[in-house]
């Protein structure tokens, strides 16, 4: 559940409630800002945060939400169905003095300051999937696809960006999509599927030096030693 908090002033009744909550070992959930934001940047925190976890001797699990400002911005009465997407970061502990004891406002406040640069970064991610969401629900297409699928593949989660390179496919079989996907497919290991794409790419005169490398470690791994060694012969003789 909730308990209220008196924003603007040292509200000590609600610390106590987080204490009470976060020393029992349950999850607690703050929101530092200290009120509903908008925009890109993440404003300046409070240090109610870093206060509890030094008191309670636990960590921080940073969050970003994304998506949020649409499902009820300010002065709205209800929520609004939109999806949201949220982006956990790197755990920060609890700060502590050097003899374990109670944390001076230094080191509070280096906390917060932590804890702000941690924020942003998670924020700066959840917001952009929140973003290419409402772009492809704008627009869905090829490029939008494929937009949101490169954005996938640099955050490292390869059967998402998977997922948009099959439907930026069915919009559009660019030989560079049958490509990112093939490239997608191999650090997934389902090379079987990397090879038909491959098979395409080599097929509309992307004879490519890359392409032939790609398929030729794709056709090793699934025990094709002959094609792949072919492969590998296409490459050398292709290269400058």
């Amino acid at each position: 559940g909730g308990y209220p908090v008196h924003r603007g002033t040292a509200d000590r009744a609600a610390l106590k409630c987080c204490l009470e909550v976060a020393e029992r070992g349950e999850g607690l959930i703050l929101f530092p800002e200290g009120t509903r934001q908008t925009g890109p940047e993440v404003q300046e925190l409070f240090e109610g945060a870093a206060y509890v976890a030094s008191k309670a001797n636990v960590p921080i699990l940073p969050m970003g939400i994304g998506g949020s400002e649409k499902a009820m911005p300010k002065g709205a009465r209800m929520l609004r169905p939109v999806r949201l997407h949220y982006e956990i970061g790197t755990p920060i502990p609890a700060p502590r003095s050097e003899d374990g004891g109670r944390a001076s406002r230094e080191q509070l406040h280096a906390t917060t300051k932590q804890l702000h640069t941690e924020l942003q970064r998670v924020f700066d991610i959840a917001r952009a999937k929140a973003d290419f969401d409402h772009a492809v629900e704008l627009a869905a297409s090829t490029e939008t696809y494929a937009a949101r699928a490169t954005f996938y593949r640099q955050q490292g989660d390869i059967a998402r960006a998977i997922d948009d390179l099959d439907k930026a496919i069915y919009h559009w079989p660019l030989v560079r999509l049958h490509e990112d996907r093939a490239k997608c497919l191999i650090l997934q290991e389902d090379y079987a599927r990397a090879i038909k794409d491959l098979n395409v790419a080599l097929a509309h005169n992307a004879q490519k030096v890359e392409n032939y490398l790609l398929r030729a470690r794709a056709q090793l791994a699934s025990g094709h030693a002959h094609e792949g060694n072919l492969d590998f012969s296409n490459a050398i003789r292709l290269a400058p």
